[in-house]
């Protein structure tokens, strides 16, 4: 009996100690570090399937926002105004996200840009795949309902800006020093403040891969066959974002 009971506590205590690892690695263990980011140039594939931002410390890769790639290609560099929050850094996964809001200006642009990209977000919306989290989904409805309001506001002669904000999911990797002196930069290199999150104590720096992007013979920057083609941002406002705590 008494072999019985001092079993039967052990395996209480046992599931004790089990649910008290488990709460605290739940339960206030992740790390949390804020650093500040120094954006050199942002850049679009020639394939038009990835976005990315070339930076002191790492290098971040985002599925480029079709509606991103369709404005810029639309556009050029004219008539849109782009500003950043700040980006956030999974460590534990080398992940990362950014949200990147993009104003459109009516006095630049014409009812066909505005239709196209209705047209594109509702289609995405539409796709599930494309569109996997939740947050995701809502940023595409109210972008859906800004485009609609700024078409009906130009068919009665008004000039409304549409307002879109799209969030980018990507992976970070670490900076070459190579990469980042052969880079074209901004004339003003842009800050972005980063927080990082993470349950692992180790060096963020040692858990993350050498990055993809390399210089090729003739200058070009590349991710693997695919040349880094347009200069993005290079010559559009962008406005520091105000960061509130």
């Amino acid at each position: 009996m008494k072999k019985t009971i001092a079993l039967l506590m052990l395996i209480v205590l046992s599931c004790s100690a089990c649910t008290q690892t488990t709460s605290d690695l739940w339960n206030g263990k992740t790390r949390f570090e804020s650093l500040t980011e120094t954006v050199n140039g942002i850049f679009i594939t020639e394939d038009d399937a990835s976005l990315v931002f070339i930076a002191q410390n790492y290098h971040y890769i985002f599925k480029a926002d079709p509606l991103f790639v369709h404005a810029f290609r639309y556009t050029g560099d004219k008539n849109i105004q782009y500003s950043a929050d700040s980006a956030s850094i999974n460590g534990d996964k080398a992940t990362t996200r950014v949200t990147i809001h993009m104003q459109l200006d009516p006095a630049g642009s014409d009812t066909v840009l505005f239709q196209e990209l209705h047209d594109i977000a509702s289609e995405t919306l539409a796709n599930p795949d494309a569109t996997p989290s939740p947050s995701s989904r809502r940023d595409l409805r109210n972008n859906i309902i800004a485009l609609q309001q700024a078409l009906k506001h130009q068919t009665e002669g008004e000039a409304s800006p549409a307002h879109l904000k799209l969030q980018l999911d990507g992976k970070i990797y670490q900076a070459s020093e190579e990469v980042n002196s052969a880079a074209t930069r901004f004339e003003t290199a842009y800050e972005i403040p980063v927080t990082v999150s993470s349950y692992r104590r180790t060096s963020l720096a040692g858990r993350v891969a050498l990055t993809p992007v390399t210089v090729a013979a003739d200058g070009a920057l590349t991710v693997g066959a695919v040349v880094l083609g347009t200069i993005f941002i290079a010559a559009v406002t962008i406005i520091q974002p105000d960061i509130k705590k």
